[in-house]
């Protein structure tokens, strides 16, 4: 009976190791776990924060190019306008020109065949609407290059930056 007594004993002190050795196993493995987990959770933020940083970075750049290319746009924009104040104002001295010429040779010369007077202020008128549709034509081609170079600029330094 005490064999068996000491057996019951040694089997309930196995008993109880085992779940003493298993239990601390258990609340060591969920440190560890959490550990682990906290570690990578942390990395993860890490690098989210990274990467939010490099965005904000990049957008900033995006920003500063596009308003870069705005700039430029304006800058192209004024220049087609003052050429297109320079190209009127060459049309109409070309016009008082015409006209002081073409007032020149019948107050010279009126004996001059009217047939003659109105072929040169023909010319002159003919050579005038040329010039004023040039300069409507500069114009508008001075507009659409603007328009053209802001957005390649736009293209280039905004959208393919990206």
């Amino acid at each position: 009976m005490i064999l068996l007594y000491w057996r019951f004993v040694a089997a309930a002190l196995v008993v109880v190791m085992l779940a003493v050795t298993h239990i601390w196993t258990f609340y060591e493995g969920k440190a560890s776990g959490k550990a682990a987990f906290d570690q990578a959770l942390a990395e993860q933020s890490k690098k989210t924060i990274e990467l939010e940083r490099q965005a904000r970075a990049k957008e900033q750049q995006l920003i500063s190019e596009k308003q870069k290319a705005e700039v430029q746009y304006v800058q192209a924009k004024r220049q087609a306008a003052a050429a297109a104040t320079n190209a009127h104002s060459e049309l109409d001295r070309l016009r008082h020109e015409l006209a002081a010429r073409s007032a020149s040779a019948s107050a010279a010369d009126p004996t001059t065949v009217t047939r003659a007077a109105s072929r040169t202020g023909l010319e002159s008128e003919l050579l005038g609407h040329c010039a004023q549709a040039l300069t409507r034509m500069a114009g508008e081609a001075d507009r659409l290059e603007a328009l053209v170079v802001g957005l390649q600029a736009y293209v280039k330094n905004v959208c393919l930056a990206r």
